[in-house]
């Protein structure tokens, strides 16, 4: 079973690649998940930041889900 973490991955990559709102959307009810998975708000007023950047910090998790998630849930 692939994890959420890789479904909200390939959905990103998927958005950035063909610009499909559907692929945005999907990863935005996925990061959504993981939020509530880790307890994490997304309610917090974020600045939106570069969809790639916060796509990569995402990816390498060195700051960890309570700060990238709501910046990638407002990014996308």
């Amino acid at each position: 079973m692939e994890s959420l973490k890789d479904n909200i991955i390939y959905n990103i990559f998927e958005f950035l690649e063909t610009k499909d709102l559907s692929f945005a959307n999907i990863a935005k009810d996925l990061v959504n998940e993981l939020a509530a998975k880790y307890h994490v708000s997304l309610k917090k007023s974020v600045q939106k930041q570069d969809l790639k950047l916060i796509f990569k910090k995402f990816i390498l998790n060195k700051e960890g889900y309570t700060k990238i998630l709501p910046i990638l849930y407002n990014s996308i």
